[in-house]
């Protein structure tokens, strides 16, 4: 990890990568099994030596050169994780060996973005429950994406936006819940980004939600719906064209989405409005080109 960010695609400096492979191979020695399946051989190879953070991470966990068997390996499991920290980092650590290592079989790029999204979806929906559970929160709010991971185009190095939501039938509700659930989403966002030897889960960014970082945690339908409709600006709209159901009660973002579907797609075009969409590209485009960063290595930057 560097800055906090995983070089999951960084390549292993010459050589470095075949000593890798050896020390793999004597460790997963060590344990029950005996020689490295000849199955894993062809991905674990591209694998070590194209990225130095996989290595370490096989390094460390020797028998996990199980889940490269095959040529590609299969792509991660689909079945819903234990909600239990340790067993989300396993999920999403053994997830990105194998989609790397498919990656690296040649397959198109469109694949691995959704692949990669799929996987967070199955490690926050397993997060959100036990945070749930830890918070004692027994009525669920839902859990929307936006960004990378609402459009299902996140990388491997992708913070995952969200937006938290829940129903409440009147203001004194609304005050009551809105503490509750605020405490679930602090419990949910630390304990995601808490580092571990396995690694960590996702770094959370909440900062789309309606007023940012000055907005409170998580809104009320009715509440978030008043911010667009009074106050929604024109980039707040494009965000929320990648809005997506992640987990908990799907008619609470059913009803937002309905709710917010004028603000989002209008009838018609101010032609303004284009203006603006300009405005912010060129915005994005200087500010990318600020400082010494390598635009074609991260993009992020």
């Amino acid at each position: 990890m560097t800055g906090g960010r995983e070089l999951v695609v960084a390549p292993a400096p010459p050589g470095l990568g075949a000593r890798r492979l050896c020390e793999i191979a004597e460790r997963y020695q060590q344990t029950p099994r005996r020689a490295l399946p000849p199955a894993c051989l062809p991905a674990l190879a591209r694998v070590v030596g194209s990225s130095d953070f996989l290595a370490r991470v096989l390094r460390r966990h020797a028998h996990w050169v199980e889940h490269l068997a095959g040529d590609p390996p299969d792509p991660p499991s689909d079945a819903p994780i234990d909600p239990d920290w340790t067993s989300i980092r396993i999920a999403k650590y053994q997830g990105l060996l194998r989609i790397a290592a498919r990656d690296l079989s040649g397959r198109p790029f469109e694949a691995s973005l959704a692949e990669l999204s799929e996987l967070a979806d199955r490690c926050l929906r397993a997060g959100w429950r036990r945070s749930a559970t830890e918070c004692g929160v027994a009525d669920e709010p839902a859990l929307l994406a936006l960004g990378k991971l609402g459009g299902a185009e996140l990388n491997f190095s992708s913070d995952v936006d969200v937006l938290v939501l829940y129903h409440a039938r009147d203001t004194r509700e609304d005050l009551a819940k809105n503490e509750l659930v605020a405490r679930l989403v602090q419990n949910f966002k630390r304990n995601l980004e808490v580092p571990s030897e396995d690694g960590f889960g996702y770094r959370v960014d909440l900062d789309l939600r309606p007023e940012g970082r000055s907005g409170t945690l998580a809104n009320s339908v009715d509440a978030a719906r008043g911010y667009y409709e009074t106050f929604g600006a024109e980039w707040e709209r494009q965000a929320l064209i990648r809005l997506r159901h992640i987990a908990g009660p799907s008619d609470v973002a059913q009803k937002f989405q309905r709710a917010i579907e004028p603000f989002v797609f209008r009838r018609g075009i101010d032609p303004r409005a284009i203006q603006k969409v300009r405005e912010m590209e060129l915005r994005i485009e200087q500010d990318g080109g600020r400082g010494n960063h390598d635009l074609g290595r991260d993009l992020k930057e």
